[in-house]
């Protein structure tokens, strides 16, 4: 059996960029209508991650598959954190300490695998 831990380690050194985590929640108003509110304090904060633009589908025209691909994100980050589908992202692109880009957006159903987690969201905005 594969000691994963050990590799976990290595798989982190990799996680250069960045993001935040704003969760999702019930209010209930004084008249008792219930609605959805996103928190405006992170759930999760300054999070190392990998951050990667979605590969689409090579059955798709080169020109679609080439704009498609500016739309959507996936980022990767440690196994641990409790990521849910819904939770709304804001990632950061770093090089050198700095941040060059700014993504936003509200994630699909993230994919445990025993090294990382995989979660992929359409570009709500993006800032340079």
């Amino acid at each position: 059996m594969v000691n994963l831990a050990k590799y976990r380690g290595v798989v982190a050194q990799m996680y250069k960029d960045r993001f935040d985590v704003y969760r999702h929640g019930t209010e209930t108003d004084a008249n008792g209508a219930t609605h959805q509110v996103c928190y405006q304090i992170p759930a999760m904060s300054d999070q190392p991650c990998q951050i990667s633009p979605e590969q689409t589908d090579d059955a798709m025209p080169r020109a679609q598959a080439i704009q498609d691909a500016d739309q959507y994100i996936s980022i990767h980050c440690r196994p641990e954190l409790d990521l849910i589908s819904g939770d709304y992202i804001v990632a950061r692109k770093m090089r050198n300490g700095a941040v060059v880009r700014k993504y936003k957006g509200t994630i699909g159903e993230p994919k445990v695998y025993p090294t990382h987690i995989k979660a992929t969201f359409k570009i709500d905005s993006s800032e340079v």
